[in-house]
């Protein structure tokens, strides 16, 4: 994906495997996210992430696009880089990025409020 960083133009690269499942129930029950995902309005991530790499978290959504429809999202194994020129392609190539996910499970049951509750030990700090 063409991008910009700074004055520096770069192409952001993902690359590596991603397993779907075709013909699932869960499928199905993912039609809605699935259609919403083909828009072109659709974006993935955290707002404060996609605020410092909103090239990264355009890319994520632009991989997810394309896979809307053909299967369910079992797992992926994928890094990315810059290609180019400039500090940030320079930061990439000397720490790689990797993201590793897993689905174990698919409900459509509403998520329970204690999922949201900060666990002991941490604290929110207002910026």
């Amino acid at each position: 994906m063409p991008a910009e960083l700074g004055a520096d133009k770069v192409t952001f690269k993902l690359d590596g495997t991603v397993w779907l499942a075709k013909g699932t129930k869960e499928q199905k029950e993912m039609a809605t996210f699935s259609k919403a995902a083909t828009s072109p309005e659709f974006l993935v991530g955290l707002p404060a992430v996609a605020k410092i790499t909103e090239v990264q978290a355009l890319a994520f959504g632009e991989a997810i696009r394309r896979l809307a429809g053909m299967g369910t999202l079992c797992a992926m194994d994928v890094q990315s880089q810059y290609e180019g020129t400039g500090r940030m392609v320079e930061l990439s190539r000397k720490v790689p990025t990797r993201m590793i996910l897993t689905y174990e499970s698919y409900t459509p049951a509403q998520i329970q409020g204690e999922a949201f509750v900060i666990p002991g030990g941490y604290r929110v700090i207002q910026k």
